[in-house]
């Protein structure tokens, strides 16, 4: 459950966009999208997700608008 001050959601929501440095995650849309994200991938994503990281590898990413 995110929590954004005394406001609590089942998801963000909060847009973000940026670039992955290293490993993988996933962003679950709040409408069943789910956009994978990797080493070298800019990203887009809107308000209304969750996301977790895939696999071993620890996930390193720069976030330009909505960090």
């Amino acid at each position: 459950m995110w929590v954004l001050g005394s406001v609590r959601t089942n998801s963000c929501s909060v847009g973000h966009i940026g670039f992955v440095i290293a490993g993988c995650a996933i962003a679950a849309m709040d409408d069943g999208r789910m956009i994978e994200m990797q080493a070298g991938d800019v990203f887009s994503i809107p308000p209304g997700h969750d996301s977790w990281v895939v696999g071993e590898k620890p996930y390193d990413s720069i976030h330009l608008i909505g960090a």
